[in-house]
Order: structure tokens, then sequence, then C-alpha cells
């Protein structure tokens, strides 16, 4: 809703009090665009290493780049699930 709107269709009370809830809006949403943004919360992974590894084992979360990029994206320390699943293969 446009101040020229407001102008023109609304009396004088009611015109002051909504020309200021615009400019509420307008700088509220204003003030919005220039915050900082705020970090992307960090996933927690839900298995332990050992859960994860047997799944990798078990060809679940792909393999080379495609592994590595599944597990950092659902929160798992890649290194130490490729550690653990060395380990289990010795």
């Amino acid at each position: 809703m446009s101040i020229e709107y407001l102008k023109n269709h609304v009396e004088k009370p009611e015109k002051k009090a909504a020309e200021g809830l615009v400019k509420k809006v307008a700088q509220a949403a204003f003030d919005k665009k220039d915050a900082p943004a705020e970090a992307p919360a960090e996933k927690k992974p839900e298995k332990t290493v050992d859960e994860i590894a047997q799944e990798v084992i078990r060809g679940l979360w792909g393999s080379g780049a495609e592994r590595k990029t599944r597990l950092t994206e659902a929160g798992y320390d890649y290194d130490a699930v490729q550690k653990r699943v060395n380990e289990l293969f010795k």
C-alpha cells in the first residue's frame, strides 16, 4: 500500500497513523536487508563414527568426493570416519 493511496483514500487521523505504519514497515525492511547474515546452525551428527563407518563400508554414502561432501554436509568429520573405515579393513 503506497502513501499516495493512503492520502487519497483514508481520513486524516487514520491517514497519519497509516503513514507512520508504512514508514515503520519500510524502515524495518531496510534495517533487515542491511543486517549481517546469521551463520547457519551447525548440523549435529546423530550417529557415532563407528555407525557411519559401517554405512560407508556398505556403500550408503557414495564414494570419493561425493562421500566426503555428503558426510561433511551431514555434520560428520570425514577424516575421522575415513580413518575408522581404514581401521576396520586392517
